[in-house]
């Protein structure tokens, strides 16, 4: 029985563990999906507060597994883990379909889950602690420090690890050809540019704005002057938002942009880049870098380390 019982230990809390780390890898990510959920429901409050959220389930997620390893204060761990895993249950089993990448097998491994957890709860009293008190604090302490800074790095910057099809190194024909939902993007004036910009032959920027609405606008003074820069050397800078005309004129105006702007899905937009605004670097058509507006480069800094060179002049206006 006590084997059983350790392996369903170790079952669960690597699988809350690896779930939570994913999770917190991708915290904008993880609060799109809550965003289809809450959506759903029609509870704009969740909506509101669905990256809050993400950072915490992430984090509750790992703490919880973490502790049941350990065998760290055992039955009020084993309680709530139980909760956590069927609360994972029903949104698989009855929102499944407005949460993207969700299917009824995961509800079917989440079902099995919660009768581990089940058998645990009965079965508590074999889980004993893995080490001394003081270890056991020194562990936990560390873990926690750890599964709060993940999250918080994420939602700051950019997924330490990048899983998506946008992730650095892929070629934008590549993922335009394959993705149903693709990488197309228009002028003002409703012209389809998409092959300008693909076949460009060089470097050049990309800004990307999920929702104009939302986007943090401070970052574009340092966007003003990476396109100043970038102009004196040829390179072209762009930027790409999801909104209607009207507003993306009314926003360059406000922000000073001088640079060309063409309008693009905005889930496309969502999936290129986890931050709103964010820079994008391109080779022709392959995403060379990419950065949060937390952290945009100057000119000088990009060019020392990726020896940047002009295609010619950029065919959009």
């Amino acid at each position: 029985m006590k084997y059983l019982v350790l392996i369903s230990r170790l079952l669960i809390g690597s699988y809350l563990i690896i779930t939570g780390l994913v999770n917190a890898n991708d915290v904008i990510g993880y609060s799109y999906k809550l965003e289809g959920i809450f959506t759903s429901l029609d509870l704009n409050f969740g909506v509101s507060t669905s990256v809050l959220q993400a950072g915490i389930f992430s984090f509750v997620s790992m703490l919880l597994g973490g502790m049941l390893l350990l065998g760290e204060k055992v039955r009020m761990t084993l309680f709530l883990v139980t909760l956590f895993v069927l609360m994972n249950l029903i949104s698989d089993l009855f929102l499944s379909n407005h949460i993207e990448g969700n299917s009824w097998n995961n509800g079917v491994f989440q079902f099995l889950l919660s009768l581990l957890c089940i058998f645990l709860l009965v079965k508590g009293a074999h889980i004993k602690p893995l080490f001394s008190s003081i270890k056991q604090k020194v562990i936990l302490t560390t873990f926690v420090l750890v599964a709060a800074i993940i999250p918080i790095y994420s939602y700051s910057f950019l997924p330490i690890v990048d899983f998506g099809n946008y992730r650095v190194g892929m070629d934008l024909k590549v993922i335009t050809e394959e993705e149903n939902r693709n990488f197309n993007c228009f002028d003002m004036d409703g012209n389809n540019s998409t092959k300008e910009v693909l076949e460009y032959d060089g470097h050049q920027f990309l800004v990307v704005i999920q929702d104009i609405k939302s986007c943090h606008s401070n970052a574009f003074q340092k966007f003003n002057l990476l396109a100043e820069e970038a102009e004196k050397h040829g390179i072209p800078f762009l930027s790409v938002a999801s909104n209607n005309t009207s507003e993306i004129e009314d926003f360059r105006h406000e922000v000073q942009a001088a640079y060309p702007f063409l309008q693009a899905d905005q889930q496309v937009l969502r999936s290129m880049i986890r931050s709103n605004p964010g820079l994008i670097l391109l080779d022709g058509s392959t995403i060379l870098a990419k950065w949060h507006f937390n952290s945009v480069p100057t000119y000088a800094d990009v060019a020392s380390e990726f020896n940047l060179k002009t295609g010619g002049p950029t065919l959009i206006q």
